[in-house]
């Protein structure tokens, strides 16, 4: 049996996309949106629902594993409570919840609610050899 985190509740973009993203957002609302800039240059915003940007990867959970967020397009085979307990084990508690992208683990319980002047500094700081908005390959 397959399953999917069909109904997105998190979007997660870097490089040129998170770019986008961000410039999306300050153009917007912010209520009740929370984000993060992980050190391997994953900005993740948590939101539902998120807002749209074309080329992000947007993340879902399932009640089975509501510490867990994964890409909705993606179908899974293993049952999502082994799943979750597997990628738990590999962060910290308070890293909690995680999102699982391609190649990469984000901590989400860092996340925060979202600031103008953050995001701003964000763009500002966006150069060549930035970790969180360098361009994707």
């Amino acid at each position: 049996m397959t399953w999917r985190a069909a109904t997105p509740h998190a979007v997660a973009a870097r490089g040129d996309v998170a770019l986008r993203l961000v410039r999306r957002l300050l153009a917007g609302r912010l209520d009740g949106l929370r984000g993060v800039v992980a050190d391997n240059g994953w900005v993740v915003i948590l939101g539902d629902p998120p807002p749209w940007c074309d080329g992000a990867t947007f993340l879902g959970v399932v009640p089975e594993a509501p510490d867990l967020y994964l890409p909705t397009r993606r179908r899974w085979e293993v049952p999502a409570e082994l799943l979750q307990r597997r990628i738990l084990a590999m962060g910290r508690p308070e890293d909690a919840p995680l999102a699982w992208l391609d190649d990469a683990l984000v901590p989400l319980g860092p996340a925060r609610p979202l600031d103008r002047s953050a995001l701003q500094a964000l763009l500002e700081d966006a150069a060549p050899g930035r970790p969180a908005l360098e361009p994707t390959p």
